[in-house]
């Protein structure tokens, strides 16, 4: 019993060091869950996970009663085994139910030990992975703003310069009058100043635009006079540039190639985006909107994807119809998929939709005719109603794959931003940290297990030897005692025959054996002979004769013949 009692505990101990094992491994994880953050990191303080929520108390209290229950059991079996051992053998039914008992106990312990332990080791690398998306996720939404306010500040340094003030009165005068414009000189000086502002930019050219969204001024002679691109596209945002505005034009189809961009898929032309700044007179009043035409491949998506999570993680621009607007970093990725040909861009190509359960075959994705039918991702659909959050559970991206992401909508750049890692990736210390103490656990509770089932086999073929052996024992006992009763009788018997009174005493001078003759002779019977001596049977004086006889044989040490007239 103490055998199995010393088993137990080892299992229990098992079990807390497997515990152990997983809070060590949580911090491990912890750690490593940050690795990999490549712009803003951040990690959350210590005493943000040292605090227990009443659920985890709840299961520390559970936990701990278990413990002293189990405890307890073994404590009352070793003491009841030391006062009764017949009570605990290996074959009664009492003693196989406390091993059951004891084993599921133990077994139950070491399972809430490891939930508990696995539950704060989620919850823990979950929290740093939400840091991490978080900081990603802000750092790349600020970049985006701060390269908005710079683009911002440099057009309004040309829109409020009173050079290009003055040439832009004289060029609507110009208009007005019908004159030609591509050719004049207010033309020139618009291009020629514009092109000094930004000579180290990466910027396309611009529009000079009117109220009534015709554009009378541009890099290029072929959008002079026409319909300009923003008028058509988002009427709104021109409006409020009317209104006093500075305002970001998420990329559009462009009306001109661009040369060395990727088109967009299904069109001819790439992706193109604008800033636009209202250009006042001297009242105050503004006169015309000027834009500044960008890449939105180029700087934009530079700065978002500067901060991402993880070898795997992404951080992405998205519109308000849920197209990306910035360089994913997956574009190979969309390729192999066949999302996209080697001539094509993700920008406004790729629409972040959910392909599907187990991920449709990608190939196929491109033909298909209802692919814009296809519900949004868990991230575009929130952010197409203009909300922000965090998914730490999985959902699937536009690839198909498990991912955790973060995302916000940006008001002031009406557009969406998200961060975004592998669920693969990002849980992998957690998946590693389970599967290696799950396979310590299972291989502890097969050992304790098999251990117990050994002790009670051995226990129990070892009580069938000591039954059978007794068994054995009490027949050759039996056989030995029926041999001496029969020579016992025989020896009475050739005793009794003898013709002269027989006696034996012993050292102290009792009787153990008188035969017939010896009761004829006294006339005593053998039943009150046997266990007395001589003075409680005859006389004195007689008594001292036969006194005397046995100490000359007892210092003769050899036979000694005596006669004497015994009176009948």
């Amino acid at each position: 019993m103490r055998r199995f009692a010393l088993a137990t505990l080892t299992m229990l101990l098992g079990s807390l060091f497997s515990a152990s094992l997983l809070i060590s491994a949580n911090a491990d994880a912890e750690s490593a869950s940050l690795d990999g953050v490549d712009f803003v990191s951040q990690t959350l303080p210590l005493s943000s996970f040292a605090g227990l929520s009443s659920g985890e108390l709840i299961s520390l209290i559970c936990l701990f009663l278990l413990l002293v229950m189990v405890a307890f059991l073994i404590l009352v079996v070793m003491k009841r085994s030391s006062r009764d051992p017949a009570a605990f053998e290996f074959s009664v039914p009492a003693f196989k139910r406390v091993v059951v008992i004891m084993v599921v106990l133990t077994s139950a312990l070491g399972m809430q030990l490891s939930w508990w332990a696995f539950e704060r080791i989620e919850s823990n690398i979950q929290a740093s992975i939400k840091a991490s998306l978080e900081s990603s996720l802000n750092a790349a939404r600020k970049n985006a703003n701060i390269w908005y306010e710079n683009q911002v500040s440099r057009l309004k340094a040309y829109s409020l310069n009173p050079r290009v003030v003055e040439l832009v009165e004289r060029h609507i005068a110009l208009h007005s009058e019908g004159r030609n414009l591509i050719d004049s000189s207010t033309m020139q000086g618009l291009r020629s100043l514009f092109n000094e502002v930004y000579s180290s930019e990466e910027v396309e050219g611009f529009f000079l635009i009117l109220p009534d969204g015709l554009s009378i001024a541009s890099m290029r002679d072929s959008n002079v006079g026409r319909q300009n691109i923003i008028a058509r596209h988002h009427p709104e945002l021109l409006n409020r540039v009317f209104l006093g505005e500075s305002v970001f034009v998420p990329p559009i189809p462009s009306d001109v190639p661009l040369e060395g961009a990727a088109n967009i898929r299904g069109f001819n032309v790439p992706a193109t985006m604008f800033v636009l700044n209202p250009v006042f007179n001297a009242n105050g009043e503004v006169i015309a909107a000027l834009s500044a035409r960008y890449r939105p491949a180029a700087q934009f998506s530079e700065v978002i994807n500067a901060s991402r999570v993880g070898q795997s993680g992404v951080s992405f621009a998205i519109d308000q119809q849920s197209r990306l607007i910035s360089s994913s970093g997956l574009e190979l990725s969309l390729e192999r998929a066949k999302l996209l040909m080697p001539d094509e861009h993700s920008i406004l190509s790729i629409s972040v939709r959910d392909p599907g359960e187990n991920g449709i075959a990608l190939r196929n994705y491109r033909q298909e005719q209802n692919a814009q039918d296809r519900p949004l991702t868990y991230m575009a659909e929130r952010l197409s109603r203009g909300e922000s959050g965090i998914n730490l559970k999985g959902y699937r991206d536009f690839l198909g794959r498990e991912v955790l992401g973060a995302w916000a909508w940006d008001d002031k750049m009406r557009i969406g931003f998200a961060s975004e890692i592998s669920r693969e990736e990002a849980m992998h210390p957690y998946d590693v940290a389970v599967q290696l103490v799950s396979f310590i656990i299972v291989v502890m509770v097969l050992i304790s297990a098999s251990m117990t089932v050994f002790v009670l086999l051995i226990g129990s073929r070892a009580n069938r030897s000591l039954v059978a052996m007794q068994g054995k024992l009490e027949e050759e006992i039996s056989a030995r005692t029926q041999g001496l009763t029969q020579r016992n009788t025989l020896l009475a018997k050739v005793v009794d025959a003898l013709p002269g009174a027989l006696s034996i005493k012993d050292k102290a001078g009792n009787y153990v054996l008188v035969n017939k003759r010896f009761e004829q002779t006294f006339g005593l019977s053998k039943d009150s002979v046997i266990g007395q001596d001589d003075f409680s049977l005859f006389g004195s004086a007689f008594a001292a004769r036969l006194l005397a006889l046995d100490d000359q044989v007892r210092s003769r040490g050899s036979e000694y013949e005596h006669e004497e007239q015994i009176k009948q």
